[in-house]
């Protein structure tokens, strides 16, 4: 399964979103001037009621950035060639925030050439999320230290990438992240119990610091004292993966 695309590379820029949700409503992108051949647009999306947002994003290829602090569900700037236009939708559905950013354009074809593909998304701190992320090809950093995640679901592709799941947590935190072709680092938090399960199938250098082996996992000091648990299942692919406990 996991273990063909890792190996094959470069295919995960073939990634697709699927878009299922209906009563979308495609969010009109506002033109920002750029460079010939080069287009940044603005997307500002309001939580229009939502109590929690339910985010899957996917980016084929590029430079990739997610932080919270977004004044509504997301805010976002996307610089791309003119051809790779990033599709985004929004809808509220019992509640819940349902959004969906893609780039169909990108995962037609395999890109050769010098493209420009930058996201730069700030997603909602108020409510809680439940985020899933697909990446392909480039250099990606994730910064939940101000997401009230609940739920986390990462697909690593080829490049190197950082997610930091460090900072103040007032309810456990699920996640799943699946390591591809390159170097990974995930931030953890020191203060509260934190188990690593770490599927060991993978190639190249493999480090916990600050966690200690507890059977076939790693926890961390505060794990069996802490009422608040962050519990993360890792799928090794080809590369270096490191997890890091910070305060």
């Amino acid at each position: 399964m996991r273990k063909g695309l890792v190996i094959a590379g470069l295919l995960v820029v073939l990634f697709a979103g699927v878009l299922g949700t209906t009563g979308c409503t495609r969010v009109l992108l506002e033109d920002v001037e750029g460079p010939s051949g080069v287009e940044t647009k603005n997307a500002s999306i309001p939580l229009d009621g939502a109590e929690r947002l339910d985010a899957r994003i996917t980016m084929p290829v590029g430079e990739f950035t997610l932080t919270g602090g977004g004044t509504g569900a997301m805010d976002a700037v996307f610089t791309h060639s003119r051809d790779w236009v990033p599709r985004t939708e929004y809808s509220v559905e019992s509640s819940t925030g349902v959004l969906r950013v893609d780039q169909p354009a990108v995962s037609e074809r395999i890109p050769f050439g010098q493209k420009a593909n930058q996201w730069d998304i700030r997603l909602a701190s108020a409510i809680p999320v439940d985020l899933n992320v697909e990446l392909g090809a480039g250099q990606s950093e994730i910064d939940l230290r101000d997401v009230d995640v609940d739920k986390l679901d990462v697909l690593t592709g080829v490049g190197e990438t950082t997610i930091d799941l460090s900072g103040a947590r007032t309810h456990d935190v699920t996640a799943r992240i699946e390591a591809g072709l390159g170097q990974l680092t995930v931030r953890v938090p020191r203060g509260i119990g934190v188990r690593l399960t770490s599927i060991s199938d993978g190639i190249g250098d493999f480090s916990a610091e600050g966690l200690h082996r507890d059977g076939s996992d790693y926890v961390n000091d505060a794990y069996a004292t802490s009422t608040t648990k962050m519990e993360i299942t890792l799928h090794r692919g080809i590369g270096e993966v490191r997890v890091v406990s910070v305060p």
